[in-house]
């Protein structure tokens, strides 16, 4: 196996975390089966959920992690824009795609963040529409919880 994954119930529920050997490829709300990856606590799944944690409780802003993303190159592109939104702000996706030098990538931007593989670490939460809506893959309540946490 080159491939491990291991869920955890957390304050905001149940998190589920894939790795390859040195990075995180996978970060997702809910108790999730992962096919062709064994199920195992390792190390670094292990270090993920302790940083999770300090995050959860106000006392970590930036992740120490590795990241492994199996993505097109506009995705990558658009998903490390989302990973220098500060944290505790908010931007629009029509900010994230004139950053990229075309604001008619708004849509785009919104498909990613919905797509986002690794939830958390890649910080698609702190964006939002112009109207302020706040979806979210893993639910508009977790969402709001999340920027609770960064507001205190």
């Amino acid at each position: 196996y080159h491939l491990f994954y291991y869920y955890k119930y957390t304050k905001l529920g149940w998190i589920t975390i894939a790795t390859n050997k040195d990075s995180i490829t996978f970060l997702h709300f809910g108790k999730i089966k992962i096919i062709n990856c064994k199920y195992i606590l390792t190390i670094l799944i292990e270090d993920a959920f302790k940083q999770l944690e300090e995050y959860f409780n106000g006392q970590r802003q930036i992740f120490n992690l590795l990241i492994s993303l199996n993505v097109t190159k506009l995705k990558k592109q658009i998903l490390n824009e989302l990973t220098k939104i500060p944290y505790g702000k908010t931007q629009t996706y029509q900010d994230i795609a004139i950053k990229l030098g075309n604001k008619n990538y708004a849509r785009i931007v919104g498909n990613t963040c919905k797509t986002n593989p690794i939830l958390i670490i890649i910080p698609c939460h702190r964006v939002t529409a112009k109207n302020g809506n706040c979806n979210y893959v893993a639910g508009s309540k977790i969402k709001k919880n999340l920027l609770l946490i960064e507001k205190n």
